[in-house]
């Protein structure tokens, strides 16, 4: 019922900074901190805490348009933490920023909520790195609704079977192809492709089942077959 008290109890950190150009780094915090009920010397002791939390001290009095990304995103985690909120929302907090830059994010929010104890963050990222190394919880979200929720351990048991292979292949040389075409084509050079002997390349090429996709009813199929004899070449790709 007490809307007012309740906002002061949250802090959030958008996915893109909500910064206003021509303040600077101190006027922020003084602004944000003003309207989380802080005044006076409890304010100015706020504003220098967060201020060297983040190592934003070099640009305490610069203006946010001239910041670089990374410090941006550490002013936009600053606004969030002033005042000391029980909850923190934080939106991609590492968006756009350089590796060390991320690192020393990370430390800052893991100290926070691990070391301090002083509030409960719940934050959201597309980086797993960023995931494991700062979360307790994970709730993972797919199209508006949640999936599933537990620690990185207990998805990990459960979703993590299998393995995940990736393969770079090399493009074959004219000369390979060649040779691959005067072995496998029915006449010993450049196959001459017709529907009648569609199904026997295509057992030669090892998926006799990749004919039935061609029928002499289906304009579709007949595109791709005169394709081919225009070409006067079968390539592995169409039989794959």
């Amino acid at each position: 019922e007490d809307q007012q008290r309740v906002r002061r109890l949250i802090g959030y950190c958008p996915q893109f900074d909500a910064l206003l150009d021509r303040l600077t780094v101190k006027e922020h915090l003084e602004l944000f901190g003003r309207l989380k009920g802080l005044q006076d010397s409890e304010l100015d002791k706020a504003v220098v805490s967060v201020i060297e939390m983040l190592s934003l001290n070099k640009f305490t009095n610069k203006l946010a348009g001239t910041l670089s990304g990374g410090n941006k995103r550490k002013l936009s985690v600053g606004i969030a933490l002033i005042g000391g909120p029980k909850i923190l929302f934080l939106d991609e907090p590492s968006t756009g920023v350089d590796p060390v830059a991320r690192r020393f994010m990370w430390g800052v929010i893991s100290r926070i909520c691990t070391r301090q104890r002083d509030c409960c963050i719940i934050l959201t990222s597309h980086v797993m790195e960023e995931v494991e190394a700062l979360c307790t919880r994970v709730a993972v979200v797919v199209g508006g609704r949640m999936r599933c929720l537990g620690s990185n351990q207990h998805l990990k048991s459960r979703f993590g079977k299998g393995y995940c292979l990736e393969l770079k292949l090399e493009k074959p040389t004219d000369t390979a192809i060649a040779k691959a075409l005067q072995v496998h084509s029915r006449n010993g050079g450049s196959p001459d492709v017709t529907f009648g002997t569609l199904k026997e390349h295509c057992a030669g090429w090892g998926n006799e089942q990749r004919a039935n996709s061609v029928s002499e009813d289906d304009e579709r199929g007949w595109a791709l077959h005169d394709a081919l004899r225009r070409e006067g070449s079968v390539t592995p790709a169409f039989f794959a």
